[in-house]
């Protein structure tokens, strides 16, 4: 009986600390580092998603960097612990794409929705790109993303 509370116990702590050491982590967000490692870097509002994948179709896009595309697919983790980023209807995103396997890939790490949540993020972009006056990217209005993708169903 002692070695099976003991088992219970080994178990336990090894889903703990597996689960624990497996959570996306991005520390301080440096635009410089992450737009080295990006292919294309844009703005862009989400058209639709692959059925069954973690694959999306963006469009009304802003390049800051790559070439200039009408839409553009891009892939991330299905997960959120591995970083993965699930995009919603109605909200703008800042996003750097880099290639991986033969296709663009993002993550929470290098995305993120141009919302009040992430308005040091989407300054850091400003200043980074040097976007002043008209050209500078803000949040018109506190948008709550849940909220957004159900308006748009």
């Amino acid at each position: 009986m002692l070695i099976n509370k003991i088992k219970y116990i080994v178990m336990m702590c090894t889903i703990f600390f597996v689960d624990h050491a497996s959570a996306c982590s991005c520390g301080n967000m440096d635009i410089a580092r992450i737009d080295k490692g990006s292919e294309i870097v844009f703005i862009g509002n989400l058209k639709s998603k692959r059925w069954f994948s973690s694959n999306y179709i963006l469009n009304d896009l802003k390049f800051y960097k790559g070439e200039s595309l009408n839409e553009v697919e891009v892939s991330s983790e299905k997960s959120s612990m591995s970083c993965g980023v699930k995009f919603e209807h109605n909200v703008p995103y800042v996003i750097f794409a880099y290639r991986r396997e033969g296709k663009l890939w993002v993550d929470s790490c290098s995305s993120w929705a141009i919302t009040d949540k992430y308005q040091k993020y989407t300054d850091r972009f400003n200043k980074f790109y040097k976007l002043e006056g008209e050209n500078k990217i803000q949040v018109k209005e506190s948008v709550n993303v849940h909220e957004a993708s159900h308006k748009a169903n």
